[in-house]
C-alpha cells in the first residue's frame, strides 16, 4: 500500500476516536512546494469560548491559530450560535509534523459549522481557503500541488478552491492550466471555484451539488456604454478576434491549448458584445501572440531569421496619414505601435547578429517579441485608417505647435525616473519610444506613449507607499481604483459626448472591466491592473484636452483624488451642446435579497419631458408625474402579495452568490418552492487574463505585504491538552 494512502487511513482512525468530533483532511504543501495532506479535528462542547489545541506531534504556528478564531466565529454566526458559549479542541496531524499559514481556515470553519449543527460532511470532500471576517474566502498558494495531493489519495471527487485562483498561468494564455480541467481529467475530481463560506458549507453538507461545469462561464460584467468616440476601435477589436480565431484554427493545437484558446476567443467575443472593445482585443491580441511565439519558437534559427528580416522591411515601407481634428488620436497611436514593432524587431536582430549562441531560452523570448510585434504592425495599419468626426474640429492645435510641450511632458518623466529607479520594465521601455516618436517629430504619438510611463510611475509609488502597507490590500486598491475613476468622471471633457477622447473611453472601459472581476473575484492583480488603466485615462484625456487648444494639466495626481466608492457606473456621456430629453423613471419593483437587483414582479415606466420654459406646462407635467408615482405605488401594494421568485434556479443563484444567509434562503425555499428538489447551484469563478501594458500581479493572498492583525474577539488561552 503507497505509504500516502497508509498516513491517511492512520489518520482516519485516529479521528475515530473522536466520536463527536468533526474532521476533514486539509491540503498543504510542504518546504519544497509538494502537496501533503493533513488531518484535522475539530470538537465544540459547551464552555466559555476557550480554543484548546492538542498537540502532540505537529506544531502550529500563529497564523494558523489566528484563523481557527476567525473560521469559528464565521461559522457560529451562520450557525446562529454565540461564540463565547462553547469551548473549541482542535488537533492537527500533518505528514511533515508541522502547519503553517492560513489555507485551512475554510475547512476549520466547515467543521465548525457541522460540529454547531450536528450536520455530516461528505466524505468525499475537501477544501483549501483562507476564511476571512465577514466569510470571503481568500487566495492561497500551491493550488495545483494541492490538487494532486489530493487526486493521489484517490478519497475526493469534490475539491473547493478560491474564487479568482481558477488557473495557473504559464508562458503564454494558452499554457495556462484550468484546475477544473485539471483535476476532472486526471483524477476525476470536481473542482469548484467559491468567493464564500456560505455556498462552501452548502456544497459541504450535501445541501447544494456541485456544478458539473465551473469553467464554462466565469465573470460576466454589466454592459459598458461606450462613447462614440471609441466607436472607430470596435472594427480594430473585430478585426483581431478574427484574425486570431483564424491563426488558431490553422495550427496544430494540443488539446489543452485547443481548450485554452476556444474559452479566450469566447471570452474576447463577450467583452466586444457588451461594449469593451479594448479588453476584447487584448485578449485577441494575447491568443494570436501565444499561437505565433509557439510557431516561432519551434524554428530553425535560419527561418526564423529570414522572418524576422521580412518583416523588418514590411515595417520600413509603412506610411502614415496626416493628422487632423478627425483622425489625431488614431493615427498617434498607430505611429506609437509601429514604434513599439520596430524597437522590438531591432532588439531581436540584435540579438541574432550577435556572436553568442542562440539558447532555446533566448530563442523562445525572441519568438516572444517577435509576434508581438506582428501584432502591434496589424493594430497600427488599422488604427491609421480610423477617424472620427469631433464638433469642436476647429479649435484642433496642429502638431507642430505640440513640441515645446511634448518635450516638456517626455524631460519631466524621465527626470522623475532618475530620481526614483522604477520596478516595473514597461516603465523604461515607454519613455525610450516616446524619445524616438519626438525625435522623429511626432509629438501627439510622444505624449501618449510617455503617458504609460508617467501613469505607472504614480500607480508604482501609491502601490509601495500605501496599497502594500495596508492591512487589506485589496479594499485599499479598490478605493484607489474607484477614486480615480470618479476624478476621470469629474473631468468636464471627459464627461462631454462631443469631447471625450476615444482612447480615454477604452481604457476606462478596460478599467471599470478589471476593477468589476476585480471585487468579484477577490483578485489583487485585477484592482492593480484597474488602477493603471484608470491612470491612463486620465492621462490620455488630458493630452486629448491639450490638442484641442486647453492647457495641459498633469494627468493621473492620486494625491488629488479622493478615496471614495465609485460613485456612478459608468454611462454613456452627456452631450452638452445639444439639451435632450429629461426622462423619469418610476421603479416600483419589489427589490429582492440581492441588493438592487430586481424580482420579474416589478413595473418601470417612463416619462419623456421635453424642455419647455412655460412654468404652466411644467407644472401639468408634474402633476401627471404625481399621479403616475400615486398609481405605481397601488399597483406596487397589490404585486407584493404575489410571488417574488418564481423560478427555484433565481433563489439558488442569490444564494451561491453569498447575497441572501442560510437562514433566509431556506425559509424563502420552504414558502415558495416546499416540494420542488433543489437545483444545482454555479459559483462563478475567474480566467486568468492579461493587459500588455498593466501585466498581472501574482498573489497568494489578499494582502501585498503580510502584517498581522488584531483578532476581533478577546484573547483567548493557546494551551496544551494534558
Amino acid at each position: 500500500m503507497h505509504s500516502n494512502t497508509r498516513h491517511i487511513l492512520a489518520l482516519i482512525l485516529f479521528a475515530s476516536f473522536f466520536a463527536s468530533a468533526a474532521t476533514l483532511v486539509a491540503p498543504a504543501v510542504d518546504d519544497k512546494d509538494h502537496g501533503i495532506l493533513t488531518a484535522i479535528t475539530v470538537d465544540i462542547t459547551p464552555g466559555s469560548g476557550e480554543l484548546v489545541l492538542r498537540l502532540k506531534s505537529t506544531t502550529v504556528a500563529a497564523d494558523t491559530q489566528e484563523s481557527m478564531q476567525t473560521a469559528f466565529a464565521e461559522a457560529a454566526k451562520i450557525a446562529e450560535r454565540n461564540y463565547n458559549s462553547y469551548d473549541y479542541f482542535v488537533h492537527f496531524d500533518s505528514e511533515i509534523g508541522k502547519v503553517n499559514g492560513p489555507s485551512a481556515g475554510a475547512a476549520l470553519a466547515i467543521m465548525a459549522y457541522s460540529e454547531y449543527t450536528e450536520t455530516p460532511i461528505r466524505n468525499d470532500f475537501i477544501i483549501t481557503g483562507t476564511i476571512n471576517k465577514g466569510g470571503a474566502i481568500g487566495a492561497v498558494g500551491g493550488v495545483k500541488a494541492k490538487i494532486d495531493a489530493a487526486g493521489a489519495n484517490k478519497s475526493f471527487r469534490v475539491m473547493l478552491i478560491p474564487a479568482g485562483q481558477t488557473q495557473e498561468s504559464g508562458e503564454s494564455v494558452l499554457d495556462s492550466i484550468f484546475y477544473a480541467d485539471y483535476a476532472l481529467q486526471k483524477y476525476n475530481i470536481t473542482v469548484v471555484a467559491v468567493s464564500n463560506i456560505s455556498y462552501a458549507i452548502a456544497i459541504a453538507t450535501g445541501k447544494i451539488e456541485p456544478p458539473k461545469v465551473t469553467n464554462a462561464s466565469d465573470f460576466i460584467p454589466p454592459e459598458y456604454l461606450s462613447a462614440k468616440s471609441s466607436e472607430p476601435f470596435k472594427e480594430v477589436s473585430a478585426s483581431t478576434i478574427s484574425d486570431s480565431e483564424a491563426s488558431g484554427q490553422s495550427s496544430n493545437l494540443n488539446d489543452l491549448h485547443k481548450k485554452a484558446f476556444d474559452r479566450l476567443i469566447a471570452e474576447s467575443k463577450m467583452q466586444l458584445s457588451l461594449g469593451y472593445y479594448y479588453s476584447a482585443a487584448n485578449t485577441a491580441f494575447l491568443v494570436k501572440n501565444a499561437v505565433l511565439t509557439d510557431q516561432f519558437r519551434n524554428m530553425t534559427i535560419e527561418n526564423f531569421s529570414a522572418i524576422v528580416e521580412n518583416f523588418d522591411s514590411e515595417l520600413s515601407q509603412m506610411r502614415f496619414a496626416e493628422k487632423n481634428a478627425t483622425n489625431w488620436e488614431w493615427v498617434a497611436t498607430s505611429q506609437m505601435r509601429h514604434n513599439w514593432a520596430v524597437l522590438r524587431v531591432s532588439s531581436i536582430k540584435a540579438k541574432l547578429a550577435s556572436n553568442k549562441t542562440i539558447t532555446n531560452t533566448t530563442l523562445a523570448e525572441m519568438a516572444n517579441d517577435l509576434s508581438a510585434a506582428m501584432g502591434w504592425f496589424e493594430a497600427a495599419k488599422l488604427l491609421n485608417t480610423a477617424t472620427y468626426e469631433r464638433q469642436d474640429a476647429g479649435s484642433f492645435m496642429p502638431e507642430a505647435n505640440a513640441k515645446e510641450q511634448a518635450e516638456k511632458y517626455v524631460k519631466m518623466v524621465e527626470d522623475t525616473v532618475n530620481h526614483t529607479v522604477p520596478f516595473d520594465q514597461e516603465i523604461m521601455n515607454h519613455l525610450n519610444s516616446s524619445k524616438e516618436l519626438l525625435a522623429k517629430g511626432d509629438y501627439y504619438a510622444a505624449m501618449m506613449d510617455v503617458s504609460y510611463s508617467h501613469a505607472y510611475l504614480a500607480v508604482e509609488t501609491i502601490l509601495l507607499d500605501n496599497i502594500s502597507q495596508a492591512d487589506d490590500a485589496i479594499a485599499s486598491s479598490s478605493l484607489y481604483v474607484s477614486g480615480m475613476m470618479n476624478a476621470v468622471m469629474h473631468r468636464s471633457h471627459f464627461a462631454n459626448e462631443n469631447t471625450r477622447a476615444g482612447w480615454a473611453d477604452l481604457f476606462f472601459g478596460h478599467a471599470f472591466y478589471n476593477f468589476k472581476r476585480g471585487e468579484k473575484n477577490s483578485e489583487y492583480g485585477s484592482m492593480v491592473n484597474a488602477i493603471k488603466l484608470a491612470a491612463l485615462s486620465d492621462s490620455f484625456q488630458a493630452v486629448s484636452d491639450f490638442a484641442f487648444g486647453n492647457a495641459f494639466i498633469t494627468p493621473a495626481n492620486f494625491s488629488l483624488i479622493t478615496l471614495a466608492p465609485l460613485e456612478q457606473e459608468p454611462k454613456t456621456p452627456e452631450t452638452i451642446s445639444t439639451p435632450a430629453p429629461q426622462v423619469i423613471s418610476i421603479d416600483t419593483g419589489n427589490t429582492s435579497e440581492a441588493s438592487g437587483q430586481q424580482n420579474d414582479s416589478g413595473i418601470s415606466t417612463s416619462i419623456t419631458v421635453k424642455p419647455d420654459s412655460n412654468n404652466s406646462s411644467l407644472q401639468i407635467i408634474a402633476g401627471y408625474v404625481l399621479v403616475a408615482i400615486l398609481a405605481m405605488i397601488g399597483v406596487a401594494a397589490f404585486i407584493a402579495t404575489r410571488k417574488a421568485f418564481r423560478k427555484p434556479e433565481d433563489l439558488d443563484a442569490l444564494y451561491a452568490q453569498g447575497k441572501i444567509s442560510r437562514k433566509r434562503y431556506e425559509a424563502l425555499r420552504q414558502k415558495y418552492f416546499p416540494k420542488q428538489k433543489q437545483a444545482e447551484t454555479q459559483d462563478v469563478e475567474a480566467k486568468w487574463s492579461e493587459q500588455f501594458s498593466a501585466p498581472q500581479v501574482q498573489m497568494n493572498s489578499k494582502k501585498a505585504l503580510f502584517k498581522a492583525t488584531e483578532p476581533k474577539h478577546k484573547k483567548r488561552i493557546y494551551k496544551k491538552a494534558q
